[in-house]
Formats: C-alpha cells, sequence, structure tokens
C-alpha cells in the first residue's frame, strides 16, 4: 500500500478528519509522491459515499502491472520447461536476466546490413532456381523437336523452337508446371502447316525449280535460300549437340 491510498484509508476508517486529510494530501504533493492531478482526484474523496471508491497512483497501476508482467512470464519459462535460479534471478532483475538468456540462446543478432546481404544473397538463389527452370523448359523444347522426323524434321531446330513461342497457346503444362510432350508436337504440327518453309521436304517430293515441294509436302529450302543438303547437315550437327546436352540432364531424346 503506497502513502496515497494509506492516507485515504485513515480518512475512510475515521482516523483523521477532513481538514487532515487535505493537509497531507497536500503534503503528498509537495513531496512529489503524487502528481497534480492525482492531488485533485484524491481531493474529492467522500469516504460517506459508498459510490466514491480511493484512487489508485499512477505509480500504484505501473506497480500492478510490472507484477502481473512477472507472474505471466514466470508461467511461460516455466511451461517452456526453462528454470530460473533463484540464487540469481529475482522480481528486480527478471526481465534483465531474462533477455541475457536469450541473447546467449541465439547469439548477436545481425545488423541491418548484415539482414540486407542475406536477402540479397537469397535473391540470387531464387534467380538462378528460375534461371535452371527456364533452361529446363527450353532443353525440353528442343527434345521434342529433335525428336520430329518424316515430314515434321526441321531443318534449323533451334529456330523451331524459337518459333513455337508464336504456338504456347497449343503447350500445355502439368500440375508440376512441367511440359507435356504431346502438346509439343502438337504445336509443332501446327506450326508446319503454317511454316512448311521451316522443314525438310517430305521423302520422294519432287520440288519445283525454285525449291518448293509439290502435293502434299513441304517446301524443301530454309528462310534465305541455302543447299537442303548443307541445312540437313548442319540439323544433324545441332541435333548431337542437343543430344549431348540432354544426356548430362538425364533426358533421353528418344523417350516420347
Amino acid at each position: 500500500m503506497n502513502k496515497l491510498q494509506k492516507l485515504q484509508a485513515d480518512y475512510q476508517a475515521g482516523k483523521i478528519t477532513k481538514a487532515e486529510y487535505q493537509a497531507k494530501l497536500a503534503a503528498l504533493l509537495t513531496a512529489e509522491d503524487i502528481d497534480q492531478k492525482e492531488h485533485d482526484t484524491a481531493a474529492e474523496y467522500d469516504p460517506a459515499d459508498p459510490d466514491d471508491v480511493p484512487s489508485i497512483s499512477q505509480n500504484e497501476v505501473n506497480r500492478i502491472i510490472t507484477k502481473r508482467t512477472r507472474q505471466e512470464l514466470k508461467k511461460v519459462l516455466k511451461a517452456a520447461g526453462i528454470t530460473l535460479d533463484p540464487a540469481t534471478v529475482n522480481d528486480k532483475n527478471l526481465f534483465e536476466q531474462v533477455a541475457a538468456m536469450v541473447l546467449a540462446g541465439q547469439g548477436k543478432l545481425p545488423s541491418e546490413s548484415e539482414v540486407q546481404k542475406q536477402l540479397t544473397d537469397a535473391n540470387a538463389k531464387l534467380a538462378k532456381v528460375g534461371d535452371v527452370g527456364s533452361t529446363i523448359t527450353r532443353l525440353t523444347l528442343e527434345n521434342a523437336v529433335l525428336k520430329m522426323t518424316g515430314k515434321h524434321k526441321p531443318l534449323n531446330p533451334a529456330q523451331v523452337v524459337r518459333a513455337l513461342a508464336d504456338y504456347s497457346d497449343h503447350i500445355e503444362y502439368d500440375d508440376e508446371g512441367k511440359l507435356i510432350g504431346k502438346s509439343v508436337e502438337k504445336a509443332i504440327r501446327k506450326m508446319a502447316e503454317a511454316e512448311p518453309n521451316l522443314f525438310a521436304a517430305a521423302t520422294g517430293e519432287e520440288e519445283n525449280d525454285d525449291g518448293s515441294g509439290t502435293g502434299a509436302g513441304f517446301k524443301g529450302k530454309p528462310p534465305g535460300g541455302g543447299a537442303p543438303a548443307a541445312s540437313t547437315a548442319a540439323a544433324a550437327k545441332h541435333a548431337k549437340l542437343k543430344s549431348e546436352a540432354l544426356s548430362m540432364l538425364g533426358i533421353n531424346k528418344e523417350q516420347k
């Protein structure tokens, strides 16, 4: 019980008169045991009024809150299996001791620059993951292109892969975000119908003087002219390089 509470208790018990109560209340204000607001509130206290209750100073409020906080903290520590040494921990230094335990258990907290560096490193790693995902997607497309034979055999696989971007509406992915091979083949067939000059002429197809095919086949020359034999040789070399790259990733280009 603080001084204000004791004074009001004496006043309520009839141990002091109203004049004595007011005088001692003024003395508490002078001694700075209470502030002006607490003094003015306490000065209006009437013990004869059943609806009037004694005042509680801000210091007393703070004391009650601190006590309650200590009690709750001890409960939390006990529930977590943390035992406090009564020889070194008491109510006065409880918060400081807990803070020391946290620092000892977790080490020094990182600075703002260290946190920023960690975020930068994490973003860089995520970017690499994205690059790998893009590479796998590209190689999967190239693998599908390389598997196309017969009338859908590309003259320049790399060029066909780039052109597939215009046929993305026909390309499908599974629930894990991986390309569905059949959809790529479907997109290539659509491309062959729209851009036959990207593919080798069908076997046995006759060609006109301008290099265009007749019947149901496709044009035999790639854009810009060039001998079909040379283009086929370049495509074969390119296919070999792509096959080696796919093998390194564990992708068998012969698999459908």
